[in-house]
């Protein structure tokens, strides 16, 4: 078994104009997606994906300027599980 993968979307702190219809919270979600969509095309196990989501601005990499576009990331984890790697 291979370990089990968390994929986190994030963006900067600008906002969109009308934020009925785009926001962080989106944004940072439909990353995370697309990123899940990609790996799974590229034949990562539908099965390994424990956790997808977006945390739009909340953590920003670049603290002392959340607008900095470096903050528009995709962060893949892999996870670890008691026993795992037992044998």
């Amino acid at each position: 078994m291979q370990n089990p993968i968390m994929i986190r979307g994030h963006t900067d702190s600008v906002p969109y104009g009308d934020p009925r219809a785009m926001n962080n919270w989106m944004l940072s979600s439909g990353r995370a997606e697309a990123t899940r969509r990609r790996l799974l095309s590229g034949g990562t196990p539908e099965q390994r994906f424990e956790r997808i989501e977006g945390v739009a601005d909340r953590e920003p990499l670049i603290v002392k300027d959340p607008a900095d576009p470096r903050n528009r990331r995709v962060a893949i984890t892999l996870l670890y599980r008691r026993g795992i790697f037992a044998k």
